[in-house]
This record gives structure tokens, sequence and C-alpha cells, in this order.
């Protein structure tokens, strides 16, 4: 999604409709190794353009195929992000005190959305994804070699076998009081 300064400044008074199908599978997936794959992004909203500044109004949609955080498996997760983006077509139109969003100055004439919808998208994975089989599974408790997870209600019930005899002990008092 390029435009020009020129093709911009056409949309002037009317405002520019987005309404966009897009794949960034590739570039997501040079940006975060862990995506494993993405559905296009459907990116709607509009641009509002003024003299010295555009401001656009994103609803973008999609979909990233992730691993689970405990199986590995493939979990398909996906996002709505909505977000005012504004670009600077000149250093005139910046106001720090106005500005509460993040503010991007343009690379030479020509106005490109992508960078700034892949680090939405990026910017949206969560830090860990569980398939719909980890969550559902209580009983689901990874282990390997020496090692296994024990959860909070398992580490009350089981008991060090050094300390077996102890604990005979300590049960014997709290019977007799």
């Amino acid at each position: 999604m390029k435009w020009s300064i020129n093709q911009l400044q056409k949309f002037r008074d009317k405002g520019l409709e987005l309404n966009e199908t897009m794949d960034l599978e590739e570039e997501l997936k040079k940006i975060d190794s862990q995506i494993r794959g993405a559905t296009p992004v459907h990116v709607t909203g509009r641009a509002d353009i003024g003299s010295s500044r555009v401001t656009f109004h994103l609803k973008v949609e999609g979909a990233l195929t992730l691993p689970c955080s405990r199986t590995l498996k493939d979990v398909h997760y996906p996002y709505h992000i909505e977000s005012k983006e504004t670009f600077l077509l000149n250093s005139n139109g910046y106001d720090s005190e106005e500005e509460s969003d993040e503010v991007h100055q343009l690379d030479g004439d020509v106005l490109n959305l992508t960078p700034v919808l892949l680090e939405l998208i990026v910017l949206e994975i969560p830090m860990q994804v569980y398939s719909e089989e980890a969550k559902n599974e209580d009983d689901f408790h990874p282990s390997g070699q020496g090692w296994e997870f024990i959860s909070e209600n398992q580490k009350k019930e089981k008991i060090d076998p050094r300390l077996a005899e102890l604990s005979k002990l300590l049960q014997t008092e709290k019977d007799q009081d």
C-alpha cells in the first residue's frame, strides 16, 4: 500500500477509503521466526488527508499460525487491530503537544503503509499461545529424562520419599491433638 504525495493530494477534499487484502506472509516470517503461516491481511478504514499530514484510521484483520507453548503444535491465532497512524508530509505539521499517537516521517515522496502494518501485526503476537488440546487437558504435563512438571496441587500431595518417615511422625502428632 503505497501512494505518492501527489496521489494523496487528489483525495484531500473527499478522503481516501481503504478496503484491501494483502499477502504479508513472507515478510512476517522474516520478521518473526515463530510465525509458521499467515492468512491474507484485510485492511479497512479511511485516510484523512491534510496539507501537512495524513491520518489513517485502520482496522486490520487476519490470522497467524503460531506454535503452541506446550505442545509446539500449530495454533490458529486470529487478530483484529484498530489503530490510528499519522504520517507527516512535511515537518511543519508536527505539534508535539497536540500529538498523542505515534507520528511517522515520510521517506522521500512516497507514503508506504506496509511497514506500519507489519509492525502492528508483530506487536499483536502474544508471549504464549496454547492449542485447544493443551487448554482442555488439565492433566497434560510435559516431562523429560530426569524431570517432570508438577502442578501446585500435586506438589502438596506428593511427599519426598526421603521425608516419608518424618511426615508420618507429623501426621501422628496432628491426630493426637
